[in-house]
């Protein structure tokens, strides 16, 4: 609510009923106004890309520009990126305009199940990979919600849950 009130001749616009929220909370609501779903095509998702090889047009790899040159994001992920049988942007979401959140699926060999997820949180600021987890379960279906602030990630096993754009 505005009100308005005079000082001398010229008039003095005041705010009231308006509270400072911590810092934290003012960075929160900024990232509820700006996540938003990336769209994800078959070779790129925003500013990433997925490396295809010749044989069988298999994705090898996730890619981002950085100032020092190409960067594979699942070395960050994996123990292992060469033993990828291929690699999915699966989902992508934007939380304001230097913190991305990957939903990534892999066919690792020697693996059990036909795709292993992983949900990674990339800052293009500092150009890392600041938070990675696994997705569990072995479906090759993954649903992904947004609420507010809050990204939730689930095959059939547990929930995954991101919160302001970093995955913990």
């Amino acid at each position: 609510m505005i009100a308005s009130a005079k000082v001398g001749s010229a008039p003095l616009l005041r705010l009231r009923h308006w509270r400072l929220q911590p810092k934290s909370r003012l960075t929160q609501l900024l990232l509820v106004l700006l996540m938003k779903p990336l769209m994800v095509s078959d070779s790129d998702a925003g500013p990433f890309s997925v490396s295809y090889t010749d044989y069988m047009d298999q994705g090898i790899a996730i890619t981002y520009l950085s100032r020092a040159g190409v960067m594979n994001l699942l070395e960050s992920v994996i123990e292992y990126p060469e033993a990828t049988g291929y690699v999915k942007i699966e989902k992508a979401y934007a939380f304001g305009p230097d913190r991305f959140v990957l939903i990534v699926s892999t066919g690792e060999f020697g693996r059990s199940c036909p795709a292993a997820t992983y949900v990674l949180s990339f800052d293009t600021q500092s150009e890392h990979v600041d938070g990675s987890a696994s997705i569990d379960g072995c479906s090759e279906i993954v649903e992904a919600f947004a609420e507010g602030n809050k990204l939730s990630i689930k095959k059939e096993g547990e929930t995954t849950v991101v919160f302001n754009g970093k995955v913990m």
